[in-house]
């Protein structure tokens, strides 16, 4: 129950801020964020609460306000290296990746001695694609919980990346024994290596698949391990059975219709047709952007480490950029992205603003090399509006025989 303040507001808000993290601790945020607002309007520059009210801001995905508000409590208090690291795990949110390793390098200068916080240090940094920088945090989050096998599942995540692995085998083999029903270490550790007949993790995964009782997400991880072991010792069929047995589980659970991407084809091909596309130029004229589309499992990754190895070459990984701004221009009020409605409103964009709008929201991690790479295969969906808002960019189509395609999606545990 909610209580009003005393005439002692220096003892109540003590109190009221350890009911704010007690509720935050159980996931109560919006209790908690009631918490923070009363005692802010007894102390408004009460620098911890400022924080926790942004750390339930952005759980309740309103994350530039959260954003907003811890900056406030860093202006206030720029000692704590948590802060800086929220601060940071928000802008990662927002693909703000520049900032979040910013506020990620001054988290570290603070020497955190928090577990988590070193933890969620190394996961920004991993998330920004530095795992250079991301193993040094996670090490020491795993010498303080040795035995919290989240820790060390994403120390084996980045000195995988990085090529480490014998290293990731043993930190993915720790989070599983910690925790033997972590079914993604499991998963992991199947596609660490390509298994032999003498050496491979069947035995263990089928008992624990025998184990796994109701738990889809725990069979689905179970059954991709396995088809990949089978297919690695070559029991194709077993593997294949495994494969469609994890997805026939599955399937009732996604509500899916291929009728809505039907649709959505079938607009693009009405709408962009030999005359829209053949108007002069209107769009925005930059050569920065290379966009790599296609299906995924097609090469794009490939394609986008060779253009990336260049000097002058960025690569952004993969943006949604793009089709968040073909939405803003279209102003359609749907939760997809992508749909028909949003076609047809798209197409009467300025495609001049649409183009310099993209260009823009991808700073700043673009801008400093003569071109940057955007690999996002789907965009495919996009490339009229590509090539209407930005006619001097370089579109790559990657293209994969369909069998193979389909099969590689197939075998990809998403």
């Amino acid at each position: 129950m909610i209580r009003t303040l005393s005439s002692r507001p220096e003892i109540d808000i003590q109190q009221w801020h350890k009911e704010a993290q007690r509720l935050l601790n159980r996931g109560q945020f919006e209790q908690a964020q009631q918490c923070c607002l009363r005692i802010l309007q007894a102390s408004p520059n009460h620098a911890d609460t400022l924080f926790l009210l942004g750390i339930t801001t952005a759980a309740g995905r309103q994350v530039g306000a959260a954003i907003e508000l811890i900056q406030q409590a860093i202006q206030l208090d720029n000692s704590q290296a948590q802060y800086h690291t929220q601060l940071g795990r928000c802008l990662v949110l927002l693909k703000r990746d520049r900032e979040a390793r910013q506020a990620a390098q001054q988290a570290m200068s603070l020497d955190p001695g928090d577990a988590l916080t070193l933890d969620t240090v190394g996961c920004i940094y991993s998330r920004t694609g530095d795992h250079d920088r991301a193993v040094a945090p996670f090490r020491k989050a795993v010498a303080k919980q040795p035995r919290n096998s989240n820790f060390q599942f994403n120390l084996a995540a980045s000195l995988r990346f990085l090529g480490d692995f014998d290293g990731a085998e043993a930190a993915y083999e720790q989070a599983a024994r910690c925790t033997p029903g972590f079914y993604k270490a499991h998963w992991s550790l199947s596609h660490l290596r390509r298994q032999t007949p003498e050496h491979n993790h069947i035995n263990r995964l089928e008992s624990l698949l025998g184990n796994a009782g109701d738990d889809i997400d725990a069979e689905l991880h179970l059954r991709n391990a396995l088809a990949k072991e089978y297919d690695d010792i070559g029991k194709f069929d077993r593997g294949f059975e495994h494969m469609a047995a994890g997805y026939e589980k599955l399937r009732p659970r996604l509500n899916y219709s291929s009728a809505g991407d039907e649709a959505v084809f079938d607009e693009i091909v009405a709408t962009f047709d030999e005359e829209l596309l053949g108007q002069p130029p209107a769009g925005h004229p930059s050569v920065e952007p290379i966009l790599i589309v296609g299906m995924p499992r097609t090469g794009t990754t490939l394609v986008e480490r060779i253009l990336s190895s260049h000097s002058e070459v960025y690569s952004a990984g993969e943006l949604q950029n793009l089709a968040l701004a073909i939405k803003r221009a279209a102003g359609t009020k749907s939760n997809k992205v992508l749909d028909t409605e949003t076609v047809e409103q798209g197409i009467k964009a300025d495609f001049g603003v649409l183009g310099h709008d993209y260009l823009q929201s991808t700073r700043p991690a673009t801008g400093h090399t003569k071109h940057f790479v955007d690999k996002t295969p789907l965009n495919f969906f996009n490339i009229g509006f590509i090539h209407l808002a930005l006619p001097d960019a370089k579109i790559i189509c990657l293209r994969r025989h369909p069998l193979d395609a389909c099969l590689s999606n197939f075998r990809q545990l998403f």
